[in-house]
């Protein structure tokens, strides 16, 4: 991973909250956390678990600025440990536009799908320090379908044999074949 944090991250490695929103670098990260719910934030950042400082050390590949962000949690100095980082690399006037452009809500629009409004389920997570993806998300791999189909078939071959097994030893009572 790039030195800087306004580089986005690979498309498998994209940090998804509970509503829809996607972090692809650290300003994605930091804009979203500004206005955040306090219910979403204490979903991901607790005394026990953090999972904006393993985002960035297991994918961003910052372990110091993770140990940052492990020993803070509240949202405000959250956004305090990633403004330093950023102000590394950006001036001032840019984290100040991004302020103002997460402040105010957008409006939903009316013609949106009500099934994309749902919370849509938690790509990754993290557990022990691992960031580990949930593919119940992913579309169904060539061979999870090609086991289903082998699986299938071997399951009706073995049903016929039993079948004619059966009827060669006469083993249906009178008049069922």
């Amino acid at each position: 991973m790039a030195d800087d944090p306004l580089n986005n991250v690979p498309p498998e490695h994209v940090f998804h909250f509970r509503d829809g929103k996607q972090a692809h670098n650290l300003k994605d990260l930091r804009d979203a956390i500004i206005g955040m719910p306090d219910d979403e934030f204490a979903h991901h950042v607790d005394d026990t678990n953090n999972d904006f400082a393993n985002w960035v050390e297991f994918v961003y590949k910052k372990p110091e600025l993770a140990a940052d962000l492990r020993a803070v949690t509240d949202p405000g100095k959250v956004i305090d440990v990633l403004d330093a980082e950023l102000g590394k690399y950006t001036g001032e006037d840019v984290l100040d536009e991004a302020v103002e452009e997460t402040s105010a809500p957008a409006a939903k629009q009316p013609h949106e799908d009500p099934a994309k409004l749902s919370d849509p389920p938690q790509t990754m997570v993290t557990h022990d320090n691992k960031v580990v993806y949930d593919v119940s998300t992913e579309a169904p791999h060539k061979f999870i379908i090609k086991e289903f189909f082998w699986g299938m078939l071997l399951g009706l071959l073995v049903g016929i044999i039993l079948f004619a097994a059966l009827l060669y030893f006469d083993a249906f009572p009178a008049g069922v074949c």
